[in-house]
């Protein structure tokens, strides 16, 4: 079980000398500082004037930032990004170069910025939202300066030092990364999303196979502080080891439902629209309808694509 994930909590929170969380509840980014800073998770056009703040509270002059870590482009971790540049006006834009060729297709991009809109307008429906929106002012695309790619290092100084891993399950272009000074992983959606204390929504968006491999590397990794751009933030290996075996068991639990009822003959979509009933809650119920559709969808079609491929084997 998922300790409570802390839903009272204050911005900016240091959490180890030289991490502090920064965003909302929602959509969380993290800052590391070393002689220079990287700020972990771009988040969406409503939690940019929020992180703005919350740095500038920290003390941090704007020149100081200089990179800018996209874990994956999806439109919850790239559609802060303008906003953020603005900000800060040294920032380089880290990301894998799969997500980079995302970027630069102004469709993609259009799309991504449709779904920022209707996430705010949820939030402001729920109330959620406070503070008036900033209105995004969507870019035709989005450039990578620095691509990343597998056991690549990002040094900040003083000790700081961000090893990268690539971890393609969730989307083609997910990366995590790591801060062995203080044990410290951001694991982007790679875990899958914290509904509730007792539920997690697996996200094998890309693959079955890589998504079950990259959840045990991560579980693997000798880790203090978990660090998760959604609603989550564990600290101690032995709560962080007890996440991974949970989201692999609902992981494995939820290949096999899917393929248990694909088998009885049941259609793809009402299998995903059982998904979408029994998951569409908790942080997920702010995204709109049809994104969440389409995840359920992929889940449906990942797992009937593995099954059909180890019957080939």
């Amino acid at each position: 079980m998922i300790p409570e994930n802390n839903r009272i909590m204050n911005y900016p929170r240091k959490i180890t000398e030289g991490v502090y969380l920064v965003g909302n509840h929602f959509f969380r980014s993290y800052l590391v500082r070393g002689e220079i800073c990287a700020l972990v998770e771009a988040g969406v056009t409503w939690s940019v004037p929020q992180v703005v703040k919350q740095l500038e509270e920290l003390g941090m002059a704007p020149e100081e930032l200089q990179y800018l870590i996209v874990s994956h482009a999806h439109f919850d971790h790239v559609c802060g990004i303008p906003g953020l540049k603005r900000a800060f006006p040294n920032l380089q834009i880290l990301a894998s170069e799969a997500a980079a060729r995302v970027l630069v297709k102004t469709k993609v991009v259009t799309g991504f910025f449709s779904e920022d809109v209707a996430l705010a307008k949820n939030l402001g429906d729920k109330g959620q939202v406070m503070q008036a929106v900033p209105i995004p002012d969507p870019p035709v695309t989005i450039n990578v300066d620095m691509v990343i790619n597998e056991g690549d290092k990002l040094d900040l100084g003083r000790g700081a030092i961000l090893h990268f891993n690539l971890l393609p399950g969730h989307s083609p272009c997910s990366m995590a990364a790591y801060l062995p000074l203080e044990q410290v992983l951001f694991a982007a959606d790679c875990g899958g999303y914290p509904i509730s204390e007792d539920t997690i929504f697996p996200m094998y968006f890309s693959g079955y196979e890589d998504y079950v491999t990259g959840l045990k590397k991560l579980q693997n990794m000798e880790s203090s502080v978990l660090a998760a751009p959604h609603e989550l933030l564990l600290s101690g290996s032995r709560e962080i080891s007890r996440f991974f075996r949970q989201s692999l068991a609902s992981t494995v639990q939820l290949y096999e439902v899917i393929l248990e009822n694909y088998k009885i003959g049941r259609s793809q979509d009402e299998i995903s629209q059982g998904l979408f009933q029994r998951f569409y809650r908790g942080g997920l119920a702010n995204y709109s309808t049809g994104n969440i559709r389409v995840c359920t969808d992929l889940l449906v079609r990942r797992t009937i694509g593995a099954e059909n491929f180890c019957q080939h084997e």
